[in-house]
């Protein structure tokens, strides 16, 4: 089987079974509206609460431009909370490699982050069409949604407004954040409250109460489609 993002090695071997849970977060959205300058500025983030431990990037060059794209495909990141470490990979959905495990890939994932910018009415009108993207594409009942409006150091080209997209969150009890990826505290505080909702999920009444043993659920990250370890667990 062709080498796919999936399987790919991370350039840095990472002991699994010393944390306490391990979780994925799929970021998606249009274009442009900053989920790349978001996944670089997050990576770069000296933070206190969470610690960046790998990054993949695509070095590719760009054939149109002539630039390196140097888009971040994956953060692995430590979490710590109440003194216990948790794994969470956050994977940029729009360059997902191999079109042949998206069901699989999109399957394991335990929650999806939308971004939308603030200042473009359009990107906010499609936040739903993500969001049936992601739920078509998963048999999760339980699957967490955040969304993200980028973009608001840039407040005095508002498009959305902040009542528009409360709105919209409530009908679901999705939680949403307004913030700009270049503020530093604006990405702590955001990501800080999304993996605490994230490692709080209780999973009692879902597909992994239905798992005949615990020895299976700790198997969970085996690909269905390859039958081996992926790096999406």
């Amino acid at each position: 089987m062709e080498q796919s993002l999936l399987i790919k090695n991370e350039g840095k071997n990472i002991n699994y079974a010393s944390y306490t849970d391990k979780f994925n977060i799929i970021i998606m959205g249009e274009p442009g509206v900053g989920k790349t300058e978001l996944l670089k500025n997050l990576s770069k983030n000296k933070s206190s609460k969470f610690k960046i431990i790998t990054q993949e990037k695509d070095d590719k060059l760009n054939k149109n431009t002539g630039f390196n794209n140097n888009i971040i495909e994956k953060i692995s990141l430590e979490f710590v909370s109440e003194e216990k470490e948790y794994l969470i990979k956050i994977w940029n959905y729009c360059y997902i490699s191999d079109n042949r495990l998206i069901n699989d890939f999109m399957n394991k994932a335990d929650a999806f982050i939308i971004v939308y910018s603030i200042i473009d009415k359009n990107s906010f009108n499609n936040i739903q069409n993500w969001v049936n993207e992601a739920k078509n594409k998963t048999s999760s009942k339980k699957i967490k949604f955040f969304i993200i409006g980028n973009k608001s150091d840039k407040i005095n080209k508002r498009q959305v407004g902040v009542d528009e997209i409360r709105q919209f969150c409530e009908k679901d009890n999705f939680k949403f954040f307004e913030i700009s990826s270049l503020n530093k505290k604006d990405l702590d505080d955001c990501f800080t409250d999304i993996f605490l909702d994230i490692i709080n999920i209780n999973y009692t009444d879902t597909e992994y109460s239905q798992l005949s043993s615990a020895e299976e659920k700790n198997n969970k990250n085996i690909c269905s489609c390859c039958k081996k370890y992926c790096c999406i667990f």
